[in-house]
Parts: structure tokens; sequence; C-alpha cells
């Protein structure tokens, strides 16, 4: 509620009136299932309680424009809805908008301002945690009604077939239907989930790193691909 109401606080400063939406979602840290959840495995992410991605939408006149500001960057970045360029972090909100919105893009356009509290490329999932803050906030603003299962899968696609990055649904799954501080056992291959039991006098501790990662330019496409030559020399699916 914090994060929602400070976003709410910036668009305001930022585009001069209040939002018509805000929405939040968590990033996430895995405790198993590394590539497992492109390959119809199992995974067991945990939300994250307090680190997140938090955005504030409102309409605007301007037909099929999405004028974005980012907090965290402090950059402002204009994209139209037509645009098919995934490229920067601005992709990612303007694959959501063509995803849930195009058709309500044609009569108006859309101001957004976001934040995050999640360290950029540390392996928390800043981008599934932006992409499904900002299917909650498209959702809200258009009354599209969308379940956190839809959102999850939405997000997914607009990962493999905007961005480019050919991941499973592990991250988008648990920032959208993962309970923050609650792990999250998740069968890829039937989509049914559960709770985990949380582990009495046990807590997690995610330390940083300092070493920065990007799945667009770590490998990740490569590994897809040689699981998926390895099923092909073994006959199996998966």
């Amino acid at each position: 509620d914090t994060q929602k109401a400070a976003i709410g606080a910036i668009y305001q400063e930022r585009f001069g009136v209040a939002p018509e939406a805000v929405s939040f979602a968590p990033g996430r840290v895995n405790l198993l299932g590394e590539h497992t959840d492109y390959n119809d495995g199992f995974v067991l992410p945990m939300a994250l309680r307090d680190l997140g991605v938090a955005v504030a939408i409102g309409k605007s006149d301007r037909i099929g424009e999405i004028d974005i500001w980012s907090e965290t960057l402090s950059e402002r970045a204009r994209r139209d809805v037509a645009e098919a360029d995934a490229d920067g972090w601005s992709g990612y909100v303007l694959g959501c908008a063509r995803a849930v919105a195009r058709d309500r893009l044609a009569s108006c356009g859309i101001k957004i301002a976001l934040a995050t509290s999640v360290p950029l490329g540390a392996g928390l999932s800043s981008s599934a945690a932006l992409e499904v803050a900002t299917l909650r906030a498209l959702s809200s603003l258009f009354a599209f009604g969308l379940t956190p299962d839809a959102i999850a899968k939405t997000a997914k696609t607009v990962e493999n077939d905007f961005v480019g990055l050919p991941c499973g649904i592990m991250d988008q799954f648990a920032s959208s239907v993962g309970e923050p501080g609650t792990a999250l056992f998740l069968d890829t291959k039937t989509m049914a989930y559960e709770a985990a039991p949380e582990l009495a006098g046990y807590r997690f501790v995610v330390i940083e790193s300092g070493v920065r990662h990007s799945l667009t330019n770590s490998g990740y496409a490569e590994r897809v691909d040689e699981c998926k030559s390895a099923c092909g020399a073994l006959g199996v699916s998966s």
C-alpha cells in the first residue's frame, strides 16, 4: 500500500492529475526450478514481501500514445501502440498494452508512472513484476477483470512473443498468483499449483551478489534451444 500510494503521488506530480488506477506486483526468488519451467517440470518460487513494481495509470486524449515515466530511471518514454519495437525498458509496458488494450487505445491514450524496489538485473524477476503490475493496472483501468492466472499467461506471452525471450511461466506466475512470503509449488505441465507449507523456525534471506545479468544476453535462449534439441534426439516432448 505504501508503494502504491507513493507511485500515485508521483503520477499526480508528473502528469498534473490523479491516476485512475494503481497496482503493485512483487518480484520473486527461486527456491527450485532453474530451467525446468519451460521443460514441463516442477518449480518452487516465492513472491517477495516488500520488493516489487508499482504502477499508476490514467487515460489521455492522445489516441494510441503510451506516455511512460520511470521514477526509478528518471526517464520518460513515449510509445505508440502500433509500434512493434520491444527495445528498452518501455518495451515491456508497450507489449502489455498491445496484448490486452490495443482496441481500447484506438479511442484514447494512456499515461503511466512506474517505480521498482526490485534491484534491476539481480535475478529477482523485475521484468516479470513490471509485466504483471502493468497488466493489473490496465485491467483495472479498462475493467477487463483479468484473473491472476490470465495475467500470468498474458505476461509470459508478452515476454515470449514481443520481448523475444523464450522463458517459461515461473516468474510471471509467481508474481501474479503467489502470495508474498509464501512458496508456491507449480507443475508447469498441468499448471496445477498450491502453496507450500511454511517451514516453522526458518526464514529465507536473499543476498545481493553485486553481479548484474540480462536474460536476453545471458545464453538463456541457447539453453532453451539445447533442451529442445535434446528432446528431439530422445524422442520425448519434454
